[in-house]
């Protein structure tokens, strides 16, 4: 049992196919029911946050409250018609950090310019994501997933879901024809899921699962990798359309000239280096490759 508003050290919807909430060192349920039911349709401001994150706000007339996941958010340049109770106008951000798959999908809607990326010791401007499987796992190499059910982490995440997918197509495997594809939202949830067995295999960021398993939030004993991806671009700090020139220009400097050690431990960097459109030309080319074997996995513009 966990104390309400205490950290929880994985995501419990990966090792449970049903949940239940319930205050500490008594025997009454908030809520239960399966994931969806409790992720989706909170009872409680109490489960609304304890499961998953969400913004959570009290209602004016102080008789409710509301809750935002992350993950619903959307930004549009125009308002959709069938959603006006549900819509505030705001201003863009003038800059923002974006991973190649956000990065490649969102400049299909709004003119985005890259400006800048880290680069880290031995492996330069790039990131990799991983296939893990139990360690008792009969796998030997990704054709050996036929049939099974592989987890992933956000749908929108380059190494959580698009690289994973891309290196499953590579071996011949397409999502729903070859294997199942069970989406978890994120990478921890994806990890502790394999370790559990309760899926034959996941995907996700190398560098997040190598923080884990330093960490001690997964046993390196449970798990093991069966596949490593390709290089991956790494995130790009872009720009908006609009911004005056000179303004640009000293964010692209103040960036490229930052030295602090600090800073750059932020992003694991050694420094910042420029970004330019071209940098995630390969994974343009994986994601079209999953779109024409899979066309509804990628998003209309």
């Amino acid at each position: 049992m966990v104390e309400p508003g205490a950290e929880l050290p994985l995501d419990p919807f990966a090792a449970a196919q049903a949940v239940a909430v319930a205050w500490t060192g008594r025997r009454l349920d908030v809520q239960a029911g399966d994931a969806h039911e409790i992720y989706e349709h909170p009872r409680s401001r109490l489960v609304a946050g304890f499961i998953g994150i969400a913004n959570v706000f009290p209602a004016e007339d102080g008789r409710g409250w509301l809750a935002l996941r992350p993950e619903k958010i959307q930004i549009l340049s125009k308002q959709p018609p069938d959603a006006a109770e549900n819509c505030l106008v705001g201003s863009v951000l003038d800059i923002a950090y974006l991973g190649p798959v956000t990065y490649i999908l969102q400049s299909r809607r709004a003119k985005l310019e890259p400006f800048a990326r880290p680069s880290h010791a031995v492996v330069g401007p790039t990131f990799q994501a991983v296939i893990i499987v139990p360690k008792d796992s009969p796998a030997r190499t990704l054709k050996d997933l036929k049939g099974k059910e592989i987890a992933f982490g956000d749908p929108a995440s380059t190494s959580g879901t698009w690289v994973p997918r891309y290196q499953l197509l590579e071996a011949g495997l397409v999502s729903e024809r070859d294997y199942t594809l069970r989406v978890l939202g994120a990478h921890d949830a994806v990890a502790l899921a394999v370790a559990n067995h309760k899926v034959a295999a996941g995907g996700l960021s190398m560098p997040i699962y190598n923080r884990l398993l330093k960490e001690g939030k997964i046993d390196a004993n449970a798990v093991r990798v069966l596949a490593e991806s390709a290089p991956i671009p790494e995130y790009m700090w872009t720009f908006r359309e609009g911004l005056p020139p000179a303004f640009k220009e000293e964010v692209r400097k103040a960036f490229t000239q930052v030295d602090d050690p600090a800073a750059l431990a932020v992003f694991r960097a050694e420094a910042f280096i420029p970004g330019v459109d071209a940098d995630v030309d390969r994974v343009r080319a994986w994601i079209e490759a999953i779109r024409k074997e899979t066309p509804s996995a990628v998003p209309a513009p």
